[in-house]
């Protein structure tokens, strides 16, 4: 069911396209990074003019990212930093609690509120403290759950509409001003990768990339979302023609060998019964034979497939805590759909060849008769 993956992925970023928006690429070598480690200072100093620049001169939605875990346990999560204009093009629903507000932005608390994904049974409690290092500067910081978001709440990929970024697993905190201020490079590395630009200029957009790489000190592209839409479209639909050819040749193969395999254990049947039937049946029977014959072995390979596409969507599901799929079980569904599809169509065709059959036969059968009579009379 990948196409509905697809359909939904490109009603999500609708927003986006119709703003125009832009999405950051950050395709930094290796070598520019290993550059920055060495000199972090200077990346810092580096870091900070460029979030400065930025901040000041531009609209833009900035989700920074880490991976860490929670303090005392084992369980690894994905800590983010979002500016106030995540939101509007990412509405995250929250299932208790609520979402934050203006001022969660703008004042320095001492407790700063966060959003809980709804698979972190620890913290998932609405007014919940707890304290735990920042990631990015390793000072320890006080939290308070503010709201819980719903199961299995993601942001649409802005390159593959297929694929989504889930945050069961995840806490979500504003980006405060004193973040800005203590911005550093990693802060601004884990938010270049797919930075959003709205409401601006080619020439701003140009602008803004050479400063940020600038020396080389990043190597960052700017793409209008609507351009990743059409070349995932153009790619997509290579494969998709590929794929349907693939399988209407499988699919023309496997019914005319059925067909000929059927009209040839027809005929051998019938030479070796001295009444001309096919082990007794008329044809009506002998349809209904086949059809439940066709119907019976089709449930015998199906079933364990079935039975193994529940369990691997289980598994994955306990392994990410997300629902693998769109709508629950649907790739189970859709198997169930394309084997009642083919089963109707090997039906039909059993059904036409033993139909031809038997109009062949009662053909041959008037020829013989007349061939006898035409004797007689002679």
């Amino acid at each position: 069911m990948s196409n509905m993956y697809v359909h939904q992925g490109e009603q999500e970023l609708q927003p986006l396209v119709a703003k125009n928006v832009v999405v950051g690429n950050n395709q930094t070598a290796n070598y520019q990074y290993k550059k920055i480690s060495k000199n972090k200072v200077d990346a810092d100093n580096k870091a900070k003019k460029v979030f400065d620049f930025l901040d000041k001169n531009y609209k833009y939605a900035f989700r920074g990212s880490i991976a860490t875990n929670i303090p005392k346990t084992s369980k690894n999560i994905e800590f983010n930093l979002v500016n106030e204009n995540f939101f509007k093009f990412y509405p995250l629903k929250v299932n208790q609690g609520s979402n934050f507000v203006a001022r969660d932005y703008r004042n320095s608390q001492n407790t700063i509120p966060v959003l809980v994904g709804s698979s972190i049974k620890q913290l998932a409690h609405v007014g919940k403290k707890f304290n735990m290092p920042d990631p990015y500067t390793n000072k320890m910081q006080h939290y308070q759950v503010k709201g819980i978001l719903v199961n299995n709440a993601h942001i649409p990929s802005l390159y593959l509409l297929d694929n989504k970024t889930y945050f069961n697993n995840a806490i979500i905190t504003p980006f405060l001003p004193s973040n800005k201020k203590k911005m550093d490079v990693y802060q601004l590395d884990s938010g270049l990768q797919d930075l959003l630009l709205y409401d601006t200029s080619k020439e701003k957009i140009n602008n803004l990339q050479k400063k940020i790489n600038e020396n080389g000190f990043y190597k960052v592209e700017f793409y209008p979302i609507k351009r990743n839409v059409a070349e995932y479209y153009s790619s997509y639909k290579k494969s998709v023609l590929r794929v349907v050819a693939f399988s209407l040749a499988i699919l023309v193969i496997t019914v005319l060998f059925l067909v000929w395999n059927l009209w040839q254990n027809l005929n051998e049947i019938k030479q070796e019964s001295s009444s001309g039937t096919v082990f007794g049946f008329n044809k009506k029977q002998l349809i209904k034979v086949v059809a439940l014959f066709q119907t019976f072995s089709s449930l015998l390979a199906i079933i364990p497939i079935a039975i193994f596409a529940l369990l691997i969507e289980k598994s994955m599901e306990k392994a990410e805590g997300i629902q693998t799929f769109v709508f629950p079980h649907v790739e189970v569904v859709s198997l169930l759909l394309t084997f009642l599809l083919i089963l109707f169509i090997t039906i039909f065709a059993s059904i036409i060849t033993i139909h031809y059959f038997y109009q062949k036969s009662l053909t041959v059968k008037m020829e013989e008769v007349d061939y006898v009579v035409n004797i007689k009379n002679k």
